[in-house]
C-alpha cells in the first residue's frame, strides 16, 4: 500500500534536520501546517525557511502543504 508521507531521500531533500531539536528548515515556498499523528493542527503556519520547534514535545509530526506530506521527528 502506498503512503502519502514522504520517506527517506525525498523527505531529506525537503525538510531538515530530521530528527530536529530546536529548529527545522522548511524549503518549500508554500505555507504548510504541522499536525500531530491524530490529525490535530499544532502549528497552522509553517513558513519557508527556519522554523522554531523547541516548544514541541518529542515525537512524530506531519507537515502538510497541498498534497505533499512529510514526517518531522522531534528528538531531545
Amino acid at each position: 500500500m502506498a503512503s502519502n508521507i514522504a520517506d527517506s531521500s525525498e523527505s531529506k531533500q525537503l525538510l531538515y534536520p530530521c530528527p530536529a531539536n530546536a529548529h527545522f528548515y522548511w524549503p518549500n515556498k508554500s505555507n504548510a501546517t504541522l499536525s500531530d499523528l491524530q490529525g490535530q493542527t499544532i502549528v497552522s503556519h509553517v513558513h519557508f525557511g527556519l522554523n522554531e520547534c523547541a516548544s514541541l514535545s518529542p515525537g512524530v509530526y506531519i507537515i502538510s502543504s497541498g498534497e505533499y506530506r512529510s514526517r518531522l521527528i522531534i528528538a531531545r
